[in-house]
């Protein structure tokens, strides 16, 4: 093939690629797919944002959407009392509310989310334990449900989770969660 002598075009390569592509991905996904809510993960230097299937039985984000800590559930499947910590996580930081991440399976997505309201928690965000082109609707009964909770992928929550805080001990690299309508 000949060369017109003009300068080929380089793709933006590395981390700002990387940022423009995963933007664009996540705005078309959004599009096809629209969800109610977007979970947002703030860390330095980066951020990601992660497509959501609400709840049909939780409370709904409102229009302002909510930011919080993100902690990793323990036990991890949420299908027993949730184990914390308060006074070694200290506020939660990063803002106002605690958010649990907790893996799919074993028992009701309902059962999750109300061991996680029992735990303190104020949105609970359940990833899916095996890898599917799409989220499930989470269902169940909404009497006495007053926190937030939503569905995301399995690529998601393993991402999540790499950025949670324990409920005791070191925390590493501060993150703030978001769900955002």
């Amino acid at each position: 093939m000949m060369s017109s002598g003009r300068p080929r075009r380089r793709l933006v390569g590395g981390f700002a690629g990387f940022c423009s592509c995963s933007l664009f991905l996540v705005s078309v996904s959004f599009l096809l797919c629209p969800s109610d809510a977007l979970v947002h993960l703030r860390s330095k230097p980066f951020s990601f944002t992660f497509i959501d299937a609400p709840a049909r039985f939780a409370v709904p984000v409102d229009g302002l959407g909510i930011c919080g800590s993100l902690h990793a559930a323990e036990p991890l499947d949420a299908c027993s009392v949730l184990r914390t910590n308060w006074t070694a996580v200290g506020d939660g930081g990063g803002g106002d509310a605690r958010f649990v991440l907790i893996s799919r399976g074993v028992c009701s997505f309902e059962e999750k989310v109300r061991n996680a309201q029992d735990g303190g928690f104020e949105a609970a965000i359940i990833y899916d334990d095996q890898e599917k082109s799409s989220l499930y609707s989470m269902v169940g009964d909404s009497a006495g449900i007053h926190i937030h909770a939503v569905f995301v992928s399995k690529m998601a929550g393993e991402t999540l989770k790499k950025f949670a805080r324990e409920t005791v001990g070191f925390f590493g690299m501060e993150s703030i969660i978001s769900l955002l309508v």
